[in-house]
């Protein structure tokens, strides 16, 4: 029996490629703190959220593209 127990488990057939589809994110570029910034303070997810419950898709965008250039400047505060 390997690592993966895909015989006994079909769905988890996909887990020993698993790495050739999955990156880290802000992949190409090497990890840094305003990626784990955006991530930390759910940026793209709050960008959903705001677009699905009404806010107009232009004025998302600009705030999550502000939030993003906070986090490149060092100027947005980590979530916790």
């Amino acid at each position: 029996m390997g690592v993966w127990p895909c015989e006994e488990h079909p769905k988890f057939a996909m887990l020993p490629k698993e790495a050739e589809y999955a990156h880290p994110r802000g992949w190409p570029a090497k990890p840094n703190d305003a990626v784990r910034r955006i991530e930390n303070n759910y940026v793209l997810p709050d960008m959903i959220a705001k677009a699905i419950n009404g806010m107009p898709t232009k004025r998302t965008m600009e705030w999550a593209q502000e939030q993003v250039v906070q986090a490149v400047r060092g100027q947005l505060k980590p979530a916790g």
